[in-house]
């Protein structure tokens, strides 16, 4: 037998009014809803849901509302779905039977919503394109006080108390249709364990036997009295007897229930063992999905998330976009938002979606997980993140280069240091380069408390113009390394100049640089800061004759780099090809990645002879410590 469905939800901001709506009037998508059958849709009671915006039912809400007094957690609109099993509609097998018995439930449906809400019911509407026939409804809570002040108060009208009678009246209305109305309460009661336990051992103790039963009879016979009549004493001894059956049926029939209450207990308990079981795996499940949804819908650009959740075009006010309702004023900077009217703000899609909905973090999730499937979020997240990256302000050289710019004599010695004791360059070469203004120390203050020190590499231009730098953490030898400004309108060279040296050499890093110089003082050494060789300094080694030496890392980017950069003098044509090598950082006996670890190798093994030029790289290999 088909049972009537009556649920009731509470929506208590004008954003869960949006979203409801717009299912509702089928403003967004509804996977569950057939497009072909929309014009079935009937609107039954007040406003007409199926063709105004949401904001127009937000509009029509405050009207009615006007002059009525409500809490700050007031429930401003009661949804309310009222359906049937669906067996009501499919148990039929013509049509013409199934639109009668469509047509009766519908009436009796919104006669009984009248009777009961009156005037407070605000719309209702027949959705007839999903499987299932139902309408949903809206009810706004308003009761007038005892001094005749109209409240907001869904307490009054949607309590245990009146929901259970609202279910009982819906319920009667439509019993004659062969509806009924689901299990009112529950019969069971509560017992303690004490006499559950209590009960279970009653049941273990045996029947009495067929002669325990007759001595029980025997002795409940009474004694003849001396001047008794025989006919009197039978009829005693028959009453005795029948009374002391009937109290053993009876005790075993209360011993036969006991047994079979407890097999049910037993049988239930494993049952429920089994369904907790389930159960936990579902919830594990569900906690897996439900981050799974989190993560795909987090950072979904705000302005598309204001779009969805029926807000209008923003308006510019005092240089930034605002969108405006009734009861929020939001503005979006980044991923983070703030309503100007509720003084409160947050940052992402999850918190603006609770925030404007009135909702809890879960149903934030799978409302955002309904708008968007996940290869739209990915899609609107990717583009968000290019737009960021496309518009996001560069920071100045200038304003980076303050920071590093001026010499800190201690951090110049710790420099210095670094350079001598670490990286084994002969102190002469770092002094040199001190002193002529290549090198310098410079701190930063990190949000820790720590104090970093740098060791700061000038990236100097053609025109003596300082455009950019290359930095170095003296933490350690695997420290923290930056690049700052231009990596190819300026460079940092030590050595003769490139008219005196007899060789111009390109590396990776001013490491190498220095490294390099002090294995060979005549090289003009030029660190390119990686390594792919810029556009910026072709022009330069083709003014000059001196051999040009490509010396980048022993590894297979530096050989990715010289086979580019062969190429790329190739197609240039000129003299250049006939002046290039390529020369691979390498030290007989030890594995050498750069210049730095072939300076080290020589350090310890003086007797040995520098690197042997190469025309293909060595695998990769461990850094050289001391």
């Amino acid at each position: 037998m088909p049972f009537a469905l009556y649920r009731v939800a509470k929506l208590k901001s004008v954003g869960a009014m949006r979203g409801s709506v717009s299912h509702t009037a089928r403003h967004r998508d509804t996977p569950n809803a057939d497009p072909a059958r929309a014009a079935q849709n009937e609107q039954l009671i007040g406003f007409d849901l199926r063709i105004p915006t949401p904001d127009a039912f937000i509009a029509e809400w405050e009207k009615r509302t006007r002059g009525v007094q409500r809490k700050p957690d007031a429930v401003l609109c009661q949804e309310l779905f009222l359906g049937v099993s669906p067996a009501f509609f499919t148990d039929c097998a013509a049509p013409a039977d199934r639109m009668h018995r469509l047509n009766e439930w519908k009436s009796r449906t919104t006669s009984w919503l009248r009777d009961e809400f009156g005037e407070r019911v605000f719309a209702a509407t027949l959705h007839a394109d999903e499987t299932t026939p139902h309408i949903c409804a809206y009810v706004i809570p308003i009761r007038v006080a005892k001094d005749g002040t109209p409240w907001l108060s869904a307490k009054h009208l949607f309590n245990r108390m009146t929901l259970r009678q609202q279910q009982d009246t819906y319920a009667a209305v439509l019993s004659d249709l062969g509806i009924e109305r689901g299990l009112r309460g529950s019969k069971a009661k509560h017992q303690t364990v004490r006499q559950f336990y209590a009960q279970m051992e009653t049941a273990k103790k045996p029947l009495p036997p067929v002669a325990r039963i007759a001595e029980a009879i025997q002795d409940c016979v009474p004694e003849k009295g001396l001047l008794e009549r025989h006919e009197t004493y039978r009829q005693r001894v028959t009453k005795a007897v029948v009374r002391e059956t009937q109290r053993l049926i009876k005790v075993a029939e209360r011993a036969e229930i006991i047994t079979e209450k407890a097999a049910v207990e037993k049988s239930a308990r494993i049952g429920t063992e089994a369904t907790n079981r389930a159960l936990s795996r579902q919830l594990s499940e569900s906690q897996i999905r439900l981050k799974e949804l989190t993560n795909q819908v987090r950072d979904i650009p705000l302005e598309e998330v204001m779009q969805r959740l029926g807000f209008g075009d923003p308006a510019v006010e005092s240089a930034e976009r605002v969108w405006r309702t009734g009861e929020h004023a939001l503005s979006v900077n980044g991923a983070k938002w703030y309503d100007h009217k509720a003084g409160k703000g947050g940052g992402k899609a999850i918190d603006l979606v609770m925030h404007v909905m009135g909702c809890d973090f879960r149903e934030a999730v799978g409302w955002l997980a309904g708008q968007w499937s996940e290869t739209e979020a990915a899609a609107a997240v990717r583009c968000a993140a290019i737009e960021q990256v496309r518009t996001a302000p560069k920071k100045d050289f200038g304003e980076l280069w303050r920071y590093y710019a001026q010499p800190d004599a201690e951090a110049t010695r710790i420099a210095q240091d670094y350079l001598i004791q670490e990286r084994m360059i002969p102190a002469e070469v770092v002094e040199r380069a001190i002193s002529c203004g290549r090198i310098h120390g410079s701190f930063e203050h990190q949000r820790s408390g720590r104090r970093r020190t740098w060791c700061v590499f000038p990236h100097i231009a053609p025109t003596v113009r300082i455009v950019g730098a290359s930095l170095r953490a003296t933490d350690s030898l695997d420290g923290p390394k930056r690049a700052i400004g231009s990596k190819s309108d300026g460079f940092f060279a030590i050595g003769p100049t490139a008219i005196l040296a007899n060789e111009i050499v390109l590396v990776e890093s001013p490491i190498d640089a220095l490294s390099y110089a002090s294995l060979h003082p005549k090289a003009h050494v030029v660190s390119i800061a990686g390594a792919s060789v810029p556009d910026t300094i072709l022009p330069i080694l083709d003014r000059t004759t001196q051999p040009i030496t490509l010396a980048l890392d022993a590894d297979q980017a530096g050989h990715q780099g010289w086979l580019r950069f062969l190429e790329r003098i190739r197609g240039l044509g000129g003299g250049m090809v006939q002046r290039l090598r390529r020369l691979v950082p390498a030290f007989p006996g030890w594995p050498c990645k750069d210049w730095n670890d072939v300076l080290k190798a020589k350090a310890l093994s003086p007797s040995k002879a520098v690197s042997a030029r190469q025309t293909e790289p060595e695998q990769p290999q461990q850094r050289i410590r001391r």
